[in-house]
């Protein structure tokens, strides 16, 4: 789990969270990891954006305040009432999902940061001009940093951050092909191969 632990850990390190609103968008392995990095950092209130029923069950375990289905849902008027209009302070994008990404571009307030980790399959369209004009920040997020995210996650880890919720099954080596058919299905979220049984 160190990978996507690096990359949530990554993502959730680019801005200061503490006191902060903050959407995560996608709670897939990663975006789960980041639910809890937050809440861990101090974020306020932490607001998941999630479709599938069983990832966003696993983000309130994680320790997401609120949670929003993006397609039941409208996302914006849903993430502006949970924030009594402000908006949210930083988005952690892991989805890749294109309107998901417009959407919250939408629901950042004035000057709000997104640390984008999740790769669309298409390029974005962009009010650029209305972007530039409310100051707010895109970085993206590549990874991990080797060795600086090792030694955040070592003191997170060491600050009772607790990320095993995340891990929903162990399996055999053998298994893997279940395994990756729960995974396509959004039936569990980072499942553990031993090469043992």
């Amino acid at each position: 789990i160190m990978e996507p632990l690096g990359v949530a850990v990554h993502a959730a390190m680019e801005f200061p969270l503490g006191g902060k609103d903050v959407a995560v968008v996608g709670c897939g392995p990663i975006g789960v990891m980041a639910i809890a990095v937050a809440k861990k950092l101090g974020a306020a209130q932490v607001i998941a954006l999630e479709p599938n029923e069983y990832r966003s069950s696993l983000a309130k375990k994680m320790g997401a305040d609120a949670l929003v289905n993006p397609i039941a849902q409208d996302p914006v008027a849903t993430v502006r009432g949970l924030t009594r209009g402000r908006c949210v302070d930083v988005v952690l994008e892991f989805s890749g999902n294109i309107p998901g990404i417009q959407a919250a571009i939408q629901y950042m307030k004035p000057e709000a940061r997104m640390a984008a980790a999740g790769l669309p399959s298409k390029p974005l369209e962009l009010d650029f001009a209305e972007f530039a004009y409310s100051g707010k920040m895109i970085r993206g997020i590549a990874g991990r940093l080797m060795y600086n995210s090792w030694d955040q996650m070592a003191g997170l880890l060491r600050g009772g951050l607790d990320v095993t919720p995340g891990v929903t099954h162990v399996m055999t080596l053998r298994e893997y092909a279940e395994g990756l058919r729960m995974m396509k299905a959004g039936e569990g979220s980072k499942i553990i191969l031993k090469p043992w049984e």
